[in-house]
């Protein structure tokens, strides 16, 4: 594995070629790494711990990382009125837990690990960290939205639906939602089909980039007028 000892390797992408095994973790021991994106491949087992030594590294997408077309596995044909016909597919998980140590790495801005079937909580977010693009969705998440996740004011894109997490959302109000003057940096927010309950933060109510009632107990006034209208 020479490429490990490459000074002039920043950006890697791998994405959807089937690639199978471990991910190798060699690659996070790349001096200058600073994006690696793995989408849509056949590994398989745990992430690797060698991705706390990546200091440099500001973009982590590793969504899907066993869902390429060559380890989707067929298992069954049903008929549809629709389209005469429809087959369903499974698809394989990674094991194991996001690493504690990834909302630590110093220069981590974007952090994208949708749909791996990963079952753990949520670390939290030191306050030293940088990150602003969190997508968790698609996999089996517990546990409620740590305190820290809630009240990160540089969050841009929060996206944690289809999960198990349960709790309130009622510290997300420094979140900015609305976007006023072309804000470019307002806050997208998906947290649909979850276990999520209480009441929702006022700054909802006139988001304009949201997605958190489908599939969650939220409660509301009878008029629905605590809730967002977008």
């Amino acid at each position: 594995q020479t490429y490990v000892s490459q000074t002039s390797l920043y950006v890697i992408d791998i994405s959807e070629n089937n690639f199978g095994g471990q991910i190798p973790g060699s690659l996070f021991n790349l001096p200058n790494l600073t994006t690696l994106a793995a989408v849509k491949n056949c590994f398989s087992g745990t992430f690797p711990a060698q991705v706390c030594d990546a200091v440099l590294l500001e973009n982590l997408d590793f969504d899907g990382l066993s869902s390429g077309s060559a380890c989707v596995d067929y298992q069954m044909e049903f008929l549809t009125e629709v389209t005469g016909s429809g087959k369903v597919y499974t698809t394989k998980y990674m094991r194991g837990t996001i690493p504690e140590c990834v909302f630590n790495l110093p220069k981590l801005l974007s952090l994208h690990m949708s749909g791996n079937g990963i079952a753990s909580v949520i670390p939290d977010i030191p306050s030293t960290s940088r990150i602003t693009n969190i997508s968790l969705a698609y996999n089996r998440l517990h546990g409620t939205i740590p305190k820290s996740v809630q009240e990160w004011s540089k969050m841009v894109y929060l996206d944690l639906s289809f999960n198990y997490l349960s709790g309130t959302c009622s510290y997300m109000t420094d979140y900015n939602l609305v976007n006023e003057e072309e804000s470019w940096n307002v806050t997208t927010l998906f947290l649909e089909t979850n276990r999520l309950s209480g009441l929702l933060p006022v700054s909802f109510v006139d988001a304009t980039s949201i997605s958190v009632l489908s599939g969650n107990l939220f409660n509301c006034d009878f008029d629905r007028s605590d809730l967002p209208i977008h």
